[in-house]
């Protein structure tokens, strides 16, 4: 009995008895019902993703798809976790770029492709700075298809600051809002969909490899022949 008991154990420790941690990749994509960025009193637009896979996240990237303005220092994104297993305050992707105190409005760049189309942004903790004037300068196109950060701008909650969602869990559900900060009446937008990735620690049981399940059926034919 006990030899049965301590190749059964042996066994069960071989192959259950840990779990291991490995990156993956988790994320989801989601369209707005109605994508007009326009000036106040109807000034914010909003979508929601729902995630269903869990992970504690190492990282996130926030793509907008489809994007165009014209003036961008109007503008303030969010994102925002809806559930009470997350921060309870959003992270910023930009907040009213290149404000430099002189200029109320901020930025008059242009989000878009620069041709009177719609541009792909992509935020997240590294690449270029948004706020730089290399980055984004008055009068001029932001350029598209590129890799930003807003950890330059000193918000508590800039998305830039990795800290901020690192650790909590992806499953949920996630929102981005962006806001027309102005109310002019001109200098309007657009926006199609957005998508989120996380780069996330997922936990895992092992698959036994092949060298170890010949050992332990070895084992488990001697212990067959010693009865």
């Amino acid at each position: 009995m006990s030899t049965r008991l301590s190749l059964a154990l042996t066994i069960s420790l071989a192959l259950f008895g840990g779990q291991s941690v490995f990156g993956d990749i988790i994320g989801g994509s989601a369209g707005f019902v109605n994508g007009d960025i326009l000036d106040a009193p109807d000034n914010t637009v909003m979508s929601t993703i729902t995630i269903t896979e869990s992970g504690s996240i190492e990282d996130i990237t926030v793509t907008i798809e489809g994007i165009e303005h014209t003036n961008v220092g109007d503008l303030i994104a969010e994102l925002r976790f809806l559930g009470d297993n997350g921060p309870d305050e959003p992270a910023y992707l930009f907040f009213r770029p290149n404000v430099d105190g002189q200029d109320f409005l901020g930025s008059r760049s242009n989000f878009g492709d620069g041709q009177g189309g719609r541009g792909t942004y992509s935020f997240g903790s590294t690449g270029a700075n948004l706020w730089e004037e290399s980055a984004i300068g008055d009068e001029e196109d932001v350029p598209q298809q590129q890799y930003f950060t807003s950890d330059e701008l000193g918000l508590p909650h800039d998305l830039g600051g990795s800290e901020f969602f690192e650790g909590f869990n992806t499953q949920g559900q996630w929102q981005l809002v962006i806001t027309d900060a102005n109310d002019f009446g001109f200098n309007e937008g657009f926006v199609e969909s957005w998508s989120i990735e996380f780069d996330a620690v997922v936990d895992a049981i092992p698959e036994p490899s092949s060298a170890l399940l010949i050992v332990c059926g070895a084992a488990a034919v001697a212990s067959r022949r010693r009865r």
